[in-house]
């Protein structure tokens, strides 16, 4: 009888009620009382059973309202019927139904719990190796993004040190040319005054040789003298004026290119600050969202946890229910055939 679930032991229990049935119509007990050893037997079975807890509830519920169970309203009326009129002996050739033995189901309930802890284990492992992940992700994200921001300081520093460059190319490249000019008006004042110190050197040698010619010659040095002074001045003035539109004109333009550079690079400038203002917004925001997602994560993994705990402790209650419940059946059917038993045992001894 391995094996046997409930309600083909409450089959095997209906048959043997029957034969006992049909015993006690045709033997006569010797001290005249109805043997009752067969629901003993039975009532034996049935604390075996209240002792099972580890078979799901749903399932002995089936099976107790099977037919032919404990639980049949046709079952019982073997067990409530008072109308048997005829005794039977005192022991019965029928075999006491055997024990049945639970200890498989309560090892396949403990591999299944076991099964359950291994896979909980498990997915906490998948769980925490999963976050250990995305742990190092982010980190590789920041560190990531910090050498991005780094490199782009840099490149705007080495911008604004190339700019800073270039204008100091400028700066030096005005000046050398300021000075370039500067020497060649030296070099125009000092060829005058060679020119002239030629012209009086000539004029004082021929003096002795030409004094006819001395008025002449002083007047044309004084004339040459004159127009070198002219064209000096005259050199002078232009060089003045061109240094002084060359200043005019450069400087104006200088400033104004230096100003549009200067609004150009503090465009620039803006332009990065906003860029990286919005990327650094746009990591904060992807921060949050990731934070919030794994945070949510972790309230449905809560919630489900405490969903699983509430079941099973749903489930653990009903069956303590349906147990006691079981039991009270049990025990009031025990408390019928007993009082059945007494009042066929008084009409007995009466007849």
């Amino acid at each position: 009888m391995w094996g046997m679930s409930l309600g083909d032991l409450a089959k095997v229990a209906q048959e043997q009620a029957s034969q006992l049935a049909e015993q006690a119509q045709h033997i006569q007990s010797p001290s005249g009382l109805f043997n009752l050893d067969g629901l003993q037997d039975g009532d034996q079975n049935t604390e075996q059973l209240q002792e099972q807890e580890s078979t799901p509830s749903h399932t002995r519920a089936d099976e107790m309202a099977a037919p032919g169970s404990l639980a049949d309203p046709a079952s019982r009326t073997l067990f409530s019927s008072s109308s048997v009129s005829v005794p039977v002996p005192a022991a019965s050739s029928s075999p006491p139904p055997s024990t049945v033995n639970y200890s498989a189901a309560a090892l396949a309930q403990r591999e299944a719990e076991g099964r359950a802890r291994r896979a909980a284990l498990e997915k906490a492992r998948a769980d925490k190796a999963r976050a250990e992940q995305e742990a190092e992700e982010r980190a590789a994200e920041e560190a990531r993004k910090e050498t991005e921001e780094r490199r782009k300081r840099a490149e705007a520093r080495k911008l604004e040190q190339m700019e800073m460059m270039a204008r100091k190319a400028r700066e030096e490249e005005e000046k050398k040319r300021k000075e370039e000019e500067e020497k060649a008006t030296e070099m125009v004042r000092v060829k005058a005054e060679e020119m002239l110190k030629q012209a009086t050197e000539a004029q004082e040698g021929e003096e002795a040789e030409r004094r006819a010619k001395k008025q002449e010659q002083e007047r044309q040095c004084a004339e040459e003298k004159r127009q070198v002074e002219e064209e000096r001045l005259a050199e002078e003035a232009r060089l003045a004026e061109e240094k002084e539109a060359a200043k005019e004109a450069g400087g104006l333009a200088e400033e104004a290119r230096l100003a549009e550079e200067d609004d150009i690079s503090e465009e620039k400038r803006l332009a990065e600050e906003a860029r990286i203002d919005e990327e650094k917004r746009n990591a904060e925001e992807v921060r949050l969202s990731e934070e919030t997602r794994i945070a949510d994560e972790k309230r449905k993994v809560e919630e489900a946890r405490l969903a699983e705990e509430a079941r099973l402790a749903e489930e653990a209650h009903l069956v303590e229910e349906n147990r006691k419940a079981e039991e009270a059946r049990l025990t009031e059917e025990a408390r019928i055939a007993e009082e059945e038993r007494m009042v066929e045992e008084v009409r007995l001894a009466e007849e």
